[in-house]
């Protein structure tokens, strides 16, 4: 009975690792924004339209009609939610507070929800007002 249950816990923890290193895998990509609010606001029509994100190699470039930021991602797939550290890639503003944030992976869908820099971490996937949070509902682009 032991080995039994020694097996069990063995496999439960490779499976949470497995898990975890898909959800960081999956990540990777280009995503297209379908919904996307910051402090219960959803953000006007023609800001969304054609906004993307990617994630690639420890960076996310985020695209929208007027401009396009990039910052250097830390993430963090042991934890539940999953956890995002943002810093802008600018050598200068890098040197002010991470935006941290969560975000899920399921299937060809992303959530991403982030709190303002300095702010605490979101621990659930939505915006109110003067929460300065900002929350995405993505799809993955396929090629």
């Amino acid at each position: 009975m032991r080995g039994f249950l020694f097996t069990m816990a063995v496999l439960i923890g490779t499976t949470n690792v497995t898990f975890a290193q898909d959800s960081a895998k999956a990540l990777q990509g280009t995503w297209k924004v379908v919904r996307a609010e910051r402090n219960g606001q959803a953000f006007p029509p023609e800001i969304v339209q054609g906004m993307t994100v990617t994630v690639q190699e420890g960076k996310m470039i985020v695209k929208d009609s007027r401009r396009t930021e990039t910052a250097a991602i830390e993430i963090d797939t042991a934890q539940t939610p999953h956890t995002i550290t943002m810093r802008p890639a600018d050598k200068e503003a890098s040197k002010d507070p991470p935006a941290e944030g969560i975000f899920a992976v399921e299937g060809s869908t992303l959530r991403l929800c982030w709190a303002k820099k300095g702010k605490p971490r979101p621990t659930e996937f939505l915006t109110r007002p003067n929460s300065d949070t900002v929350y995405l509902l993505l799809e993955h682009e396929t090629k």
